[in-house]
């Protein structure tokens, strides 16, 4: 039988004065969209941060609203936000990756806790000790250290998909980024990625990317035509028709989109 294992989600001091929660608490009804924003949270503890939608309802929108009882128009408001500011990831209209929440999650397993409870009971008898006592105390708190780093690697290598178990994963993001090959502006890649998912799948962005790599344009004069990511993404070249269109067009498209990067750059 698996042992018990806590969870609780640790809410950093700092928590209200991130920009992107003063932008959701501007909004109006944010105060609500903060606190779905917190419950989705909490119910993504146990699954490594991803919230799945299982088809109950018609969209993911309402079946989290009726999970969460919240109303729907509000969820679907706080869940837009989230996609647009990074602070959700979706790739396939399915798994919901919330990123934050691995760094905000604590677990610790029953015996954990009942070793922490016994050096406690340890140190109010501090005082009577006797040194066969002392060495006790002092091995029962390297259990504890040995305990808590297993418990820190275990959330370095927290996994982005619940399916896949004991191996560490990359985000879509993350995939992404490795396999584009002009490495500027990440940040703002970031956004339009998660705006990008709203609109196709992550397996027809990568399809789209793994083509667009290999076509001549992009090859051509050691890649000086590739456009930023985020110009890319933002302009949803993934429904370009690579190889079928005319040069000059091609060439005119990347003028503008080298013209729009040098703007970008400026500010």
């Amino acid at each position: 039988m698996a042992e018990k294992r806590y969870y609780w989600l640790k809410f950093h001091s700092d928590f209200f004065d991130s920009k992107r929660i003063k932008k959701l608490r501007k909004m109006a009804g944010g105060d609500t969209y903060t606190i779905i924003y917190l419950k989705m949270q909490l119910k993504a503890l146990k699954s490594d941060g991803i919230l799945e939608f299982t088809g109950v309802e018609d969209d993911f929108a309402s079946e989290l609203a009726l999970d969460l009882d919240e109303n729907v128009e509000d969820v679907k408001m706080t869940l837009m936000f989230l996609l647009q500011y990074g602070m959700c990831e979706c790739s396939d209209n399915t798994h919901y990756f919330l990123p934050y929440v691995i760094e905000n999650t604590g677990s610790e397993t029953a015996s954990t806790q009942r070793v922490r409870d016994y050096r406690e009971r340890q140190k109010a008898l501090q005082c009577n000790a006797v040194v066969t006592d002392v060495k006790r105390i002092g091995n029962v708190e390297k259990e504890i250290e040995k305990e808590k780093e297993i418990e820190i690697e275990k959330s370095k290598n927290t996994l982005a998909h619940p399916e896949v178990s004991g191996v560490v994963e990359e985000t879509p993001f993350d995939i992404f980024w490795k396999a584009y090959p002009r490495k500027t502006g990440k940040g703002d890649a970031r956004k339009k990625f998660a705006k990008a998912l709203t609109k196709t799948s992550f397996q027809n962005l990568m399809a789209a990317l793994d083509k667009v790599k290999k076509s001549a344009q992009w090859q051509k004069d050691g890649g000086q035509f590739v456009p930023y990511p985020a110009t890319w993404l933002n302009q949803e070249r993934w429904d370009d028709e690579v190889g079928e269109s005319a040069d000059g067009l091609d060439n005119l498209r990347n003028l503008y989109a080298m013209c729009e990067e040098e703007e970008h750059d400026k500010i």
